[in-house]
């Protein structure tokens, strides 16, 4: 799958897929996070992933798993049980109302006050990969959905051009409708 970023909106495309007959998916980032009952800020809380170490840190207590190297680049795991109450004081003061949503959001759909993460870091402070396993109430029933994702290739970098509107078709509203549906069933 290959995204690209342009805020608000997120173009996806799947190789070898179409959608709607058409390359590309665009999505309104501001209005699914609003979908979620998020406020449109929450997009600027975790986009540096840069602010994971000290939103890691500050939050939870760190212990070092050990020492891993990913794409050739020596790291260090560390893993951490996230308190979720402490989230909002560990952000910049111009991310705090958003950082607060997030955390009840996620306090709500997961039923726990903390959630554990697991975060590679090299040697020059940079998040090489980082892993969350967030519990769900579904309808009644236990899940969990995990977010595993690899950060590599820093430095400096193309910016990334959004293909032409021709090229994607205008998802937001179906996912928009589809989210907050969903989120009708999702609490603990």
């Amino acid at each position: 799958m290959e995204e690209v970023f342009a805020l608000p909106y997120a173009y996806i495309r799947v190789p070898g897929k179409s959608i709607k007959g058409k390359p590309w998916a665009r999505i309104n980032l501001g209005t699914y996070v609003q979908s979620l009952g998020l406020s449109s800020g929450s997009l600027n809380t975790s986009s540096d992933p840069s602010q994971w170490i000290d939103f890691l840190k500050a939050a939870g207590q760190a212990t070092t798993v050990g020492t891993q190297t990913l794409r050739g680049v020596p790291t260090t795991h560390y893993h951490v049980l996230v308190d979720l109450g402490r989230y909002a004081t560990v952000v910049p003061a111009r991310l705090r109302a958003a950082a607060q949503d997030e955390a009840a959001f996620l306090k709500r759909i997961s039923g726990q006050e903390s959630l554990p993460f697991d975060v590679w870091v090299d040697g020059h402070n940079l998040v090489r990969r980082y892993q969350v396993q967030v519990p769900l109430c579904y309808q009644g029933e236990r899940t969990s959905e995990s977010v595993d994702t690899e950060l590599y290739d820093y430095g400096t970098q193309t910016v990334p051009v959004p293909p032409p509107a021709s090229e994607a078709s205008e998802l937001t509203s179906e996912v928009d409708s589809k989210t907050s549906q969903a989120l009708q069933q999702v609490h603990c």
